[in-house]
This record gives C-alpha cells, structure tokens and sequence, in this order.
C-alpha cells in the first residue's frame, strides 16, 4: 500500500480490500486515497469533480 501522507480516519471496504480511505493530512487538509489505483483526491469541491469525472472516463 502507498504512503498516504497522513492518518487515515476512515476505510471503505469492498469486496476483499480497501477501496478508499478518507485520509487527513498534516495541513488539516483531507483526502480520498484510492491505495489499489496509488490515487488521491483533496476533498474540496474541485477535487471531487476531478475523481468523479477520471471514473467515468
């Protein structure tokens, strides 16, 4: 699994691993880390666009 930067304050499961975790940083900023993809996303609303816009492309 990939360093994430920060502590991990949650974890959503799916299937037989962790999908994503919500991950907060040492700035106070928070996270979706997706550990399987080594992907990341800032929760902020530019951010949320990004990942759901890569998951449909």
């Amino acid at each position: 699994m990939p360093d994430h930067g920060g502590e991990v304050v949650a974890r959503l499961w799916a299937g037989f691993g962790v999908a994503e975790m919500l991950v907060r940083r040492p700035d106070g900023s928070l996270w979706l880390v997706r550990p399987d993809k080594e992907e990341a996303y800032p929760i902020t609303p530019e951010g949320w666009q990004r990942r759901t816009t890569c998951a449909q492309g």
